[in-house]
């Protein structure tokens, strides 16, 4: 307690409040704490989600509370580590073929069928520095991937090639998107009375004044709002 000038801290937007206490208690009085955090995502505060004792709109939800989840194919029940209000006001409304809808902030992710533009890239750190940077890296892996593997083998360093989150769901590849991305047409996982099936954004609208809510759910990181699948915090 009290022991450090400096307290790095990552994903900030995760922490509950006695996370918040505890890092603030390894502060010396004249230190510093940097913090680096995403931006809330977060859905409206009126959204229906299903829970072990019944529907509830998000608001009501209770740290504890076990919620409608997607685990691989099956609907299961995840236990909600965290909410958290947003200071987000404005977002958007998407409405489904089946007529059901999710309003969220610009900055929430969804499963969707949009192709995201992305280019492979070779990343090679040396201790905490980079010492090789590809994008494209698939492009002209055959003319130089045994150079970068010569390269690699003289240094000790480690190598990282990012990806993107993907659903598999059926004969579909579904991959999460940003709401401020998303398009009419575009195919996102909704449940239904026989279970999860793929449905049709056919409108998007956009909100203010609105209230949102970030909620944390154990191991699957996902949820169903108003029966529409939706991740519910940066990985």
């Amino acid at each position: 307690v009290g022991k450090f000038d400096y307290v790095f801290v990552d994903e900030t937007q995760d922490l509950n409040a006695c996370q918040i206490q505890m890092v603030m208690s390894c502060l010396k009085s004249d230190s510093r704490v940097i913090a680096v955090g995403d931006p809330m995502q977060c859905v409206e505060e009126n959204t229906i989600i299903k829970t072990l004792a019944g529907p509830k709109s998000l608001k009501d939800l209770k740290i504890g509370d076990l919620v409608q989840s997607y685990d691989n194919g099956n609907v299961s029940y995840g236990e909600i580590l965290n909410k958290v209000k947003s200071i987000e006001t404005s977002g958007i409304t998407i409405t489904t073929k089946s007529s059901k809808s999710l309003s969220m902030t610009l900055k929430h992710k969804i499963w969707s069928s949009i192709k995201k533009n992305c280019q492979n890239k070779l990343i090679c750190y040396q201790g905490d520095e980079i010492v090789a940077d590809l994008d494209g890296f698939n492009e002209y892996r055959s003319s130089n991937y045994s150079h970068v593997l010569n390269f690699i083998s003289d240094h000790e360093i480690m190598t990282k090639e990012p990806f993107i989150e993907q659903i598999k769901f059926n004969k579909s590849t579904l991959t999460l998107v940003e709401a401020s991305e998303l398009k009419v047409g575009q195919i996102v996982i909704s449940l239904g009375e026989n279970g999860p099936f793929l449905d049709k954004i056919i409108s998007i609208t956009k909100d203010d004044d609105k209230v949102y809510y970030d909620i944390e759910v154990k191991k699957n990181s996902n949820f169903f709002g108003n029966d529409i699948l939706s991740h519910n915090c940066i990985y």
